[in-house]
Parts: structure tokens; sequence; C-alpha cells
């Protein structure tokens, strides 16, 4: 498949820095977005030829989107010009058959990639020469994955119907090995598919998907990796489907879409051990939502619909009571799936 760079408007670009970048499914491509006037979103340009976009991290440092590219592994898109992107590089990991979860560790120029049985550490320092550092092959049905680089270690969310738990990788020298040390399953945990760490307050969050009966959003105590605990679930709705949670640490919320009701959900988190719900948000353009991105300096989130191909800007100042601004959508974006920010 051909790659191309489609310029839409050269004047969207840059956006006083506030760019989003969104992987669309099934028109295999990576977008950007001018996000600079929440009210009204525009489209910079769209890059295609990629291949099951399933996961898209930006590296706002050196201008890099990271993307976990299914079978085709890990790319790496130069987006110093969001109007002119360009593909630095494709990079298939030794044992990495579908490439879902990502993760980036600056501070050391490594990016983690987790594939259903494998964890793959891949030096990033050159992003065009990109190079498999280490593996480990003891992973059983992984889907996302987060770090803590302050202790370093890995945690990985065991999607799938049997397998039902949170591994914990030493990170600490990957060129060395990447040693299990520990897992935690619950009978809650079952489906998850994202994990997202609170290290404040030593947190792990999780979302279920589809593999569940019921939705749950799930608390677990990781102030020691080896013996985790469970602080809380919620299994309210029918959420199933749930999209990647993302957290707002300075108000104690967490927020994530849910897929099969059609809502974005705000979950109070001040007590990890007894969580509630703030609001299940509902909209005409809210259709199979999943991904989704916070900018807690203006207070917005970015909501991707895989149901009516749109991107949604909403009001989060008070996530009891959030409020859509925009609706957009592009014939170039597809299944629009995961979304970050530059």
């Amino acid at each position: 498949m051909a790659f191309g760079n489609r310029l839409i408007n050269p004047s969207n670009a840059g956006g006083g820095g506030q760019v989003a970048y969104v992987a669309g499914l099934t028109s295999y491509s990576l977008s950007t977005l001018n996000i600079g006037n929440a009210s009204n979103i525009s489209e910079i340009s769209t890059i295609t030829g990629l291949s099951t976009p399933y996961q898209v991290i930006a590296d706002n440092i050196n201008k890099i989107v990271y993307v976990a590219d299914g079978s085709a592994g890990l790319k790496s898109i130069d987006v110093s010009d969001p109007s002119n992107m360009s593909i630095l590089q494709n990079y298939k990991p030794d044992g990495i058959t579908t490439a879902q979860g990502l993760a980036l560790d600056l501070v050391n120029n490594v990016a983690y990639v987790v594939s259903s049985f494998r964890l793959a550490a891949i030096d990033i320092s050159n992003p065009s020469n990109m190079v498999q550092i280490n593996r480990t092959y003891d992973v059983e049905g992984a889907v996302g994955i987060d770090i803590d680089l302050v202790n370093n270690l890995a945690y990985l969310a065991i999607g799938g119907d049997s397998f039902r738990n949170i591994q914990v990788y030493d990170i600490s020298n990957p060129s060395s090995g990447l040693p299990k040390l520990g897992n935690f399953t619950s009978t809650y945990i079952k489906g998850v598919n994202s994990i997202k760490l609170d290290l404040t307050n030593n947190v792990a969050y999780l979302t279920s998907s589809w593999f569940s009966p019921q939705f749950r959003f799930i608390a677990i105590d990781i102030s020691n990796p080896s013996s985790m605990t469970e602080l809380d679930v919620i299994t309210t709705g029918d959420f199933n489907s749930a999209g990647n949670p993302t957290l707002d640490l300075i108000n104690s919320v967490a927020y994530f879409s849910a897929g099969n009701a059609n809502q974005f959900v705000s979950i109070d988190i001040s007590n990890p051990s007894n969580m509630s719900i703030l609001q299940l948000f509902t909209s005409v353009n809210i259709s199979s939502p999943y991904g989704s991105s916070l900018d807690l300096e203006r207070n917005l989130a970015f909501l991707t619909n895989g149901g009516n191909d749109k991107i949604l800007s909403i009001d989060i100042s008070n996530p009891s009571n959030m409020v859509e601004l925009n609706a957009f959508s592009s014939v170039n974006i597809d299944l629009p799936w995961r979304i970050d920010l530059g």
C-alpha cells in the first residue's frame, strides 16, 4: 500500500501547538487536527498507509508520533510539520505478531510494545532506525500497557476470556532481560483492554472490553507490586467495549468511553476504595466511542467515535455536567480509534 500525505489547509497547521493525532482504523491513516479552537476543530493533514493503528502516542519533545500498528509492528512518524508528516520507519519487532499496546520511556528512549504473547523493548533513540533491545515470551493475551518509571516497572493488562490478570515486569535494565515479577488475578478482571497508572496514589485503573457480561471499572492497589489488592469495582450499567481510561489527578476524576452505551463516563476517584459515577454523558454525536485524551490546561476532553467517524471536543470543567463543544468529521478518517494530543 502506498503512503500518502494529503495536505488539507496549510493555514490550519500548528494551531499554537494544540494538535490532535487521530488514528483511523479502517482508513489506515493518521490525521493531524487543529484543536486550538475546540469549538471549531479543523483538519491539517492525513497520512495513509498504516495497517491497523491500535495505539498512538506522541513524543511532543522530539515531534515524533509512534503507532502500534497491528501486524505491521511499530511505526515512527515525523510530525514536526503537522501539514507534512512523514513515516520515518516501519519496524517489525521479532516475535511481535500484532502490536496492540504501546508505552514510551522518553527518559531512556525505549518503547515498550505488547502483542498477544510478547512484550518487546525497542530502542527509539534514533526513530529512523529503531532496534529491538529485548523481548519476553511469557506474556499471555496482553492488550494494554502502562509503565512506572520511578520504580522501573511495566504493568500489562491481560485481556482475553481466559487470562484475567495484571502482569508486572522489571524494566530497570531491558538489555539484560524483562523478568516477570508477579501478577494479580481477580474474578472481576475479565476482558480488560486498558490500564492506566496513578503513581501519586499507587493505583492502577482498568477498563473492561467485550468479553465481560457487564462493564467493570476497577481500581487496584499497586503500592506493593508483588502483592496487589483490589480496592473497588464499578459494575453499573451496560458499559462494555470501554475505551482507554484517562486521569485528571488534580481533580481526582477518571474518564473513559462506554462503547455499547454510547456514553462518555466520568468517575470520582478521590477515594479509590469508594469510587462513584459523576456523569454518564450522552449526545446525538456519541456513537460507539472508544479513544479519549485530555487537555487539562483547558479543561477539555477529545473523544473518537467509531459509529459515526466523528471526533468530539467536550468541556469537562464540571465533570458532573459535561458539555459538547464540537463534532468534527472528515472523509479522510474512517473508524477513528485512538487519539493523542500535541
